[in-house]
This record gives C-alpha cells, sequence and structure tokens, in this order.
C-alpha cells in the first residue's frame, strides 16, 4: 500500500441513496473519506488505526460533505451508491468485489473473507497497487 490518506473521487453517485449517520462531535472528516461502520448507524474513518492493511472493514459509505471538528455537529452526509475513483491497495481484476482498508484505499475481498467483512462494491477496472481506478459503490 502507498503511503498517506486517500480520498475518494465522486464519478456519479446517485443522490437519493445520501443516508445521514451519527459521528463524534469532535471529529475531522474530509470529504470523500472512506467511513466504516462502527455502530447502528454510526461512521468513523476507516484509517490505520482502525483496520490492519488488506482485512477490510464493515463499509458505511463515504463521505458526502465536509464534517468540521469545531462545528460540534454529530451527523454527517453519506454516499451509499454511486462510481468514485478510488485508490487500490493490491492488484485487482475488473469484477473483483471491494473492501474498505486502511487510509482511505480499497482492495480486492480475499477468497473466503466475504462472509466476514462487508464488500463495499465492485472493481469497475484492473488496477495494480497503488492505481486509481473508478469502482462501483453499493452499501
Amino acid at each position: 500500500m502507498v503511503g498517506g490518506q486517500k480520498l475518494a473521487v465522486k464519478v456519479e453517485a446517485i443522490d437519493a441513496f445520501n443516508t445521514g449517520f451519527t459521528c463524534g462531535a469532535s471529529t475531522q472528516i474530509s470529504k470523500g473519506t472512506l467511513l466504516k461502520l462502527t455502530d447502528s448507524r454510526t461512521a468513523s474513518k476507516a484509517d490505520a488505526a482502525t483496520a490492519a492493511a488488506g482485512t477490510g472493514v464493515p463499509g458505511a459509505g463515504i463521505a458526502a460533505l465536509e464534517k468540521k471538528a469545531s462545528d460540534n455537529s454529530t451527523e454527517i452526509t453519506v454516499w451509499k451508491q454511486g462510481i468514485f475513483d478510488l485508490v487500490s491497495s493490491g492488484a485487482a481484476i475488473v469484477g473483483d468485489p471491494a473492501v474498505f482498508v486502511a487510509d482511505g484505499y480499497v482492495a480486492r475481498a480475499q477468497k473466503g473473507q466475504e462472509a466476514s467483512v462487508g464488500i463495499v462494491g465492485r472493481y469497475l477496472e484492473t488496477a495494480a497497487d497503488g492505481e486509481t481506478v473508478e469502482v462501483q459503490i453499493d452499501l
């Protein structure tokens, strides 16, 4: 995995599937951040502190708006469906199931992993490690 936090870029999102989630009041979340599900309708960043590289986390979606730490809001709007440019951690081929991993990356779900980690979508392009590719998110 190439270093540094990555952000998703919306290619095409179905705005009817924007959903509100609860998040920490003092949490800073940038638009395009991949979010993991931590509790019922509660989301936080899918970052290195919350997932070992390549293992995946239960996906909540992608932050549709910036959430500032200073606003004391406990809600964030999340895209749950759409096509996004995401950075791949490891190689994948078109059609492979995708999972959210640390620091804004997606990875190909490993065989047998489908039941233990939530599949967030499918690769729409073949990817090399560190390459930005289109991924269909469908949560």
